[in-house]
């Protein structure tokens, strides 16, 4: 009984922390994604790229390429002239050099582009918002730990 109540409490604490991390990272993405925009203007974007190094768990090295999105943006907010730097909250990098020349090609030189600002701070800005896979493997991961301490609560229920 006593090692049943301690794997409630594990599995309701592991769960809790996971899908709340998660949770909470998707909701700051879409709080961002509500706040004030302002037309800007692309002036520069490019492509950044490089290799990761690591190992398998078969202990056989690998190699992986990278490619990053660098850009940089100008927009206005109350007559006030700003330069951002930042596409998201995380920078965007994909091993797919296609995805990656797509992205510097959608935010060529002079695109007109819609700036998401932060209203109290407006030098904080993003062009976009997206909810990442992360946060929502994080929810699902974090919701069976969550059911199983509820399936273990019933367990406990059901035999008492």
């Amino acid at each position: 009984m006593l090692a049943g109540v301690a794997a409630v409490v594990v599995f309701l604490l592991t769960g809790g922390l996971i899908a709340g991390y998660g949770l909470h990272h998707a909701l700051k993405r879409r709080r961002i994604r509500q706040w004030p925009r302002a037309q800007g203007t692309v002036l520069e974007s490019r492509l950044m790229s490089g290799t990761s190094r690591g190992q398998d768990e078969d202990g056989e090295s690998y190699e992986s390429a990278w490619y990053e999105l660098r850009i940089q943006y100008a927009y206005h907010v109350n007559g006030v002239r700003h330069v951002g730097t930042a596409y998201a909250p995380q920078p965007y990098r994909t091993g797919s050099k296609k995805a990656a020349n797509a992205m510097v090609k959608k935010y060529g030189e002079g695109t007109v582009v819609d700036v998401l600002y932060d209203a109290a701070d407006p030098k904080t800005a993003y062009l976009a918002s997206p909810i990442g896979a992360g946060a929502v493997i994080l929810i699902i991961f974090g919701s069976v730990f969550l059911v199983a301490a509820l399936g273990t609560v019933a367990i406990i229920v059901a035999s008492a």
